[in-house]
């Protein structure tokens, strides 16, 4: 009976794992210093401040999954670089120094990062060019993020504003109260 070969894990869906799993203490942490920085002192301005606290966890979410989508692109374009003197996308199951020295362009240690970033520039590339290229490439699905982005930050003030209104007319009860 043949095995199949196991295909080895997408570097994009890792890193977006990795960005968001090592995030949930951090969107929590959002959570509470939204809460607290607001100071809610009515069920009404504690909804408001729960509601922008969610906001800003799934603004941050966003943020996450826009900057993994980028930089996991930049990553699968440096490899072709490193491997083939050329900027493009290469098999992964190809070239495993390539991908190893990519990967390496944004993560890792400083020392072995350094080591990437004088390959790169030793091809005349920058770091800023690769995202810029991978950016281009991922011009729509990015452009989806950054809608919800923009979309979310309207939505912010939004609330922000409202909940300024509960405070205000709050203030204004309590001294004509």
């Amino acid at each position: 009976m043949a095995t199949k070969k196991k295909m080895p894990p997408d570097p994009l869906i890792q890193l977006a794992d990795a960005v968001l799993a090592n995030g949930k203490k951090t969107l929590e942490e959002i959570r509470a210093a939204m809460i607290e920085t607001l100071r809610p002192e009515t069920a009404f301005e504690m909804r408001r401040a729960q509601e922008i606290a969610g906001l800003e966890v799934e603004l941050e979410q966003h943020q996450c999954m826009h900057d993994a989508y980028l930089v996991a692109k930049a990553q699968e374009l440096a490899a072709g670089l490193f491997a083939q003197g050329v900027i493009k996308v290469i098999a992964r199951d190809t070239h495993p120094d390539a991908h190893a020295k990519a990967r390496a362009l944004f993560a890792g240690d400083a020392e072995t990062r350094d080591a990437a970033l004088d390959a790169l520039w030793k091809l005349g590339v920058t770091q800023v060019e690769l995202l810029a290229r991978a950016h281009e490439a991922l011009a729509e699905p990015l452009a989806q993020h950054q809608n919800r982005i923009s979309g979310l930050m309207k939505r912010r003030r939004e609330l922000f504003d409202d909940y300024e209104t509960l405070r205000v007319s709050a203030a204004r009860s309590t001294r004509h109260g």
